[in-house]
Parts: structure tokens; C-alpha cells; sequence
């Protein structure tokens, strides 16, 4: 009996050391707040997202220590606060990236869709009942060896489940040549949109970013910006009703390989390639990839031939 009265007594200690954090990402100069900025406890896997206002809230588990709260957001200079002195408005400064030069030498130049085409058989979807900030994106190899630029991006955000208007950041991350999995962030911007809300394809122009087509491929994807209080519906199986938050991404079996690879933000920065989707063994063997395709400009008149026997066939 007096180890049961000891554990009541200690629950309501636990509780009360429990402390929420609130602040508001604001960029230094417009003072404007900043949409989906990362916040992450330095040296933990705690962390959260601020929202479309800039606001965020998360929860300390233990008061006693101090933490560096680091507030990172695309295009802008990462910036760490400990927790004694944190500030209810946090500005960041924007960070000034140079445009890679591409030439253009005379000739026409020509176009060329890769990743998964308009045509895939779609068999299911990724995201389903997502709640937290994940990334999920598809490796698209540069197999005619194209020198040229990102010219769109495209997402296939799936009809008939989640919320299909909800807002996503696009990301775009060349190779890790010693890993073989996603590298450096290569966008030099944030750009957040939102999918139709009939579903299907969305496009993105960044053919202004001139974000270059790199020789061993590059990795494009999708990240969940989670939001507590927006874009959630309810779905149920057979384990129950649950809370859901999001659109979905579609996923369709043309791709002969694995080239999905995803990693939840709050809880770890590691890469995972998504080669384990289903339990069934015999069905494990099949590759299911996200739906994402690009279209990339490029000037290389020896290509032609090639051109000419695709559209042939």
C-alpha cells in the first residue's frame, strides 16, 4: 500500500515538471512571421513546427535543464536559443544563396519528364493518417547523364483519402555518393503550396531557381508540415478511430527498384529507404514508390537520337 500511495504522490511532481515553450518565428528585416519553421531541442529528438502564423508550441519534459532550442527555417541563417533566455518574438536573417549559371549555347533547348510518368497504375498511398512532420522522397537517377535544370516539380496527391488542399514544402536534395541516400537541402528556397482539392497532379514551376540536374541524380520529395489544429479528419479500421492529419501521396509499382526514402523530423534526422512497406514477405519484394516526377531542361544535341526513339515508340 505505501508504494502505491509513494507512485500517486510522485504523478502529480512528473506532471507539474512539464513545461510548454511558445514563441513566434519573425523574419528580422520585413518582420513578417515565417510559415513552417523547424524548431528542435539540440541533442534530443524532441522538436515541432511552427504554423502558417509563425507560432509554435512544445513541451519541455524536464525544467531543471537548459536546452538550446535551434530555429531553422529554408533560406535563412539557422539561429540557436537557450531556454533560460528565450524571447517571445524570434527573428531570423535571411540567407543570401548565389544562382548557379547555367549557358544556353544557341541552340533549341528540349525537355524531359523523369521520375514516375502520368501513366502509373496507382495501388495505393503514402501519408495515410500521417501525425507528424515526415519527408518522403524519390530518388530520380540521371540515366542519359542530361546536363540542364530543374525546370517543375510534380506530386500525385491522392483522390479519395486526407486533405487534399493541406499545405506541403517541396525539398530537393542531391546524393550522398558514400551513403547512397538523400544529402544536402539544393532548393535555396522555401516553397510551400498546397494540392488541388480535387486531387491529382500538381505541378510546381522552378524553372527561375535554376536548380541544377546533377550527374549521379537527385532526390525529390515531399514534407508533411503538421499542423495541431488545421487539417485534421477522423479515418477508421479494424483497430479503431483515429485522429489524421494531411493529404496522402499516391504510390504505384512501375518502379523495378526501391527509390523511396523517408525520415520523421521530431524523432530522428536519419534517412530510411522505404524498402519495407508491406509485411507480407512475398509482397515486400515488389517495389512501391511515391508518385513524383520532374521535368528537366536541357541544350544536348547528342541526345536527339534518343529523343527520337522514345517518342517513336
Amino acid at each position: 500500500m505505501t508504494r502505491i500511495l509513494i507512485i500517486f504522490l510522485l504523478i502529480p511532481i512528473l506532471t507539474n515538471a512539464q513545461h510548454t515553450i511558445t514563441g513566434k518565428v519573425v523574419d528580422i528585416e520585413s518582420k513578417k512571421p515565417i510559415s513552417y519553421a523547424t524548431i528542435s531541442l539540440v541533442g534530443t529528438n524532441l522538436g515541432t513546427t511552427a504554423n502558417f502564423e509563425g507560432n509554435f508550441k512544445l513541451k519541455i519534459r524536464d525544467t531543471t535543464v537548459i536546452y538550446n532550442l535551434e530555429i531553422s527555417a529554408l533560406g535563412y541563417h539557422k539561429r540557436q536559443i537557450n531556454t533560460k533566455n528565450l524571447i517571445k518574438i524570434i527573428l531570423l536573417e535571411r540567407q543570401i544563396y548565389e544562382v548557379p549559371i547555367v549557358t544556353v549555347q544557341g541552340q533549341k533547348t528540349k525537355t524531359r519528364r523523369m521520375g514516375v510518368n502520368l501513366f502509373s497504375t496507382q495501388t495505393s498511398s503514402y501519408g495515410t493518417c500521417a501525425s507528424f512532420n515526415l519527408q518522403a522522397v524519390l530518388y530520380i537517377p540521371n540515366e542519359y547523364q542530361i546536363e540542364g535544370w530543374v525546370k517543375s516539380v510534380s506530386y500525385y496527391i491522392t483522390k479519395d483519402r486526407g486533405i487534399l488542399n493541406t499545405p506541403f514544402r517541396v525539398n530537393i536534395f542531391d546524393k550522398n555518393d558514400t551513403l547512397e541516400q538523400p544529402g544536402k537541402d539544393i532548393l535555396n528556397r522555401s516553397i510551400i503550396i498546397s494540392g488541388d482539392k480535387n486531387g491529382g497532379w500538381i505541378t510546381v514551376d522552378i524553372d527561375s531557381l535554376h536548380i541544377p540536374f546533377i550527374k549521379n541524380g537527385i532526390f525529390v520529395g515531399m514534407e508533411w508540415l503538421y499542423d495541431s489544429t488545421k487539417y485534421h479528419y477522423k479515418s477508421t479500421d479494424e483497430s479503431g478511430t483515429h485522429d489524421c492529419f494531411g493529404q496522402c501521396i499516391s504510390i504505384t509499382p512501375n518502379i523495378s527498384e526501391h527509390r523511396t526514402w523517408m525520415r520523421i523530423l521530431d524523432q530522428s534526422s536519419e534517412w530510411r529507404l522505404r524498402d519495407w512497406w508491406y509485411s507480407d514477405p512475398t509482397r515486400k519484394k515488389r517495389p512501391t514508390n511515391i508518385m513524383i516526377r520532374v521535368e528537366v531542361e536541357y541544350n544536348k544535341p547528342e541526345l536527339d537520337l534518343i529523343d527520337s526513339i522514345i517518342n517513336w515508340l
